[in-house]
Order: structure tokens, then sequence, then C-alpha cells
């Protein structure tokens, strides 16, 4: 299969899910939502430099790191979805499926909460320029990688 038709795939299925659990579909939706409230009522949408200096506003990031979670979460039920085309069977929560799925959420939510919330990763190895820019790469590629064998 192509990259276009599987990308096209991807949509379709995403829409066949919204219909078949809307509630948890809305999750990221709502969470989206809230950080743009909040952003708004920060100013951050007035101009590029107000935009840049509340960036890194605890109300912005804890925000984004709800979003993170809401975004995440409902990954168990929507790969379930897919397996079975079945929102009953997708429900359940079943062994050892929820175990393998709550070590990714909760892998997929460190790195978050490391990335808004933590020091930059390449200073702590002393790493700079091209060899600093590899760390968060280098991290994004092992939680995918982690992430692909936990949901097999």
């Amino acid at each position: 299969m192509d990259v276009g038709r599987w990308i096209a795939l991807n949509y379709r299925q995403a829409w066949r899910f919204a219909l078949a659990a809307p509630l948890l579909f809305l999750i990221p939706v709502l969470a989206e939502f809230a950080q743009h409230f909040v952003e708004m009522r920060l100013g951050m949408y007035a101009s590029l430099t107000a935009a840049r200096h509340v960036a890194n506003a605890a109300d912005r990031t804890t925000w984004g790191m709800v979003k993170v979670i809401a975004l995440t979460l409902p990954g168990y039920w929507y790969v379930r979805y897919l397996a079975f085309g079945d929102a009953r069977r997708a429900a359940r929560i079943e062994r050892p499926a929820i175990g393998l799925f709550m070590v990714q959420f909760a892998l997929g939510i460190a790195l978050a909460a490391w990335s808004l919330h933590g020091p930059d990763t390449a200073s702590l190895f002393g790493l700079t320029g091209k060899a600093g820019r590899f760390v968060p790469i280098a991290a994004f590629v092992l939680n995918l990688s982690v992430g692909t064998y936990l949901t097999a």
C-alpha cells in the first residue's frame, strides 16, 4: 500500500472511530479547546511578542500536559477498535492489553512532561550542536519503537 492510500485509510478509520465512540473522540478535542482558552486569557494571540512572552507560562504548559494526556488516553480504545472493528469489543478492558498500554502511556507522558517541564536533555549529557539536536529525535524514535511493540 502506498503512503497516500495509507494516510487516507487512517483518516477514514479515525472518522469511523469518532462515530462509534464519540465521547472518547471528544476527550482530546475538549482538552485542546481548554488549552486555547487559557492561551487566549493569557493574551498569547495578541501579537508575536505576546506569544513569545507567555510561551512557557505555567497555565499554558499545564494545560498542554493535560492535552497530551487527553490525546494519548483514547489510544487504547482506538487501536482496539482498529483491530476488532467493533466498538463494544474495543471498549473492554482486557489483560494483557491494558498493562502494555499503561507502560506505553506512562512512557509517553513521562517524555512529554520532560519536554515541557524538564531540563534540556542534551545539556545533561554535555551535548551541543548537531549531537545535541539528536537527543530528542532519539527519544522520539525510542518511544515510537517501544510503543509499536507494546501495541502489537
